[in-house]
């Protein structure tokens, strides 16, 4: 036998790498098995993140195809999960906003930074909302090269419309006191309060030329 011939210490140095192999083995699987537990919980998390924000996301292919969607695809949009997949997501984009959400999905890509923008597209039932999308976030490679990207965006129609209402109210407002023969202003609080709007017609009856002078 072999191991008759080593002397005492040489069996001895051997006994101890055995077990600091064993030890290095027996921790690396320990490590191994904590990585694993780390990403199994990473992976819950963002899957929890993902299916229950409130937020429209999206994951997106480089060849432009839907490759998942969030719920809220369907609470906010319409859309059923397999209505959405494998189609591209330009489908979804009104046509005069299409070459730039293109140029926009290339961008991120390549890793370049791109900005948050307004992106007008369809629901099922024909409506257009307006997402405020972010950009795209790489989460697949294949080779080191980008396959999907992750695009996430909020659903604004409700804000952009109460924009447009008080857009168009002060319009209004400015058509109607423009022309309106009674005099009308507006001037800030207070005993020495000073006047900061006036219509034509108040103008005139102080014997103003025009409402520069006036204020």
């Amino acid at each position: 036998m072999k191991d008759k011939n080593k002397t005492k210490d040489q069996l001895i140095n051997e006994l101890v790498k055995l077990r600091q192999r064993i030890a290095e083995l027996e921790a690396s699987e320990t490590e191994h098995k904590q990585a694993e537990e780390e990403l199994r919980k990473s992976e819950e998390k963002y899957r929890f993140l993902y299916e229950k924000s409130p937020d429209i996301n999206l994951i997106v292919g480089i060849d432009g195809a839907i490759k998942n969607v969030s719920k809220s695809v369907t609470e906010k949009l319409g859309y059923l999960k397999n209505e959405s997949l494998g189609k591209q997501v330009l489908e979804f984009v009104v046509p005069e906003q299409k070459e730039k959400v293109a140029e926009q999905l290339e961008k991120s890509f390549k890793g370049e930074d791109t900005s948050i923008m307004d992106v007008d597209v369809y629901a099922k039932d024909g409506s257009i909302h307006t997402i405020l999308f972010s950009s795209g976030q790489v989460v697949l490679y294949e080779e080191n090269q980008p396959t999907s990207i992750l695009i996430t965006g909020i659903d604004i129609t409700e804000r952009k419309q109460a924009e447009e209402e008080l857009r168009e109210t002060r319009e209004k407002y400015k058509t109607l006191t423009e022309n309106v023969n009674v005099g009308v202003y507006r001037n800030s609080v207070g005993p020495k309060g000073k006047f900061i709007e006036a219509n034509p017609a108040i103008v005139k009856m102080f014997g103003y030329k025009s409402k520069e002078e006036f204020l």
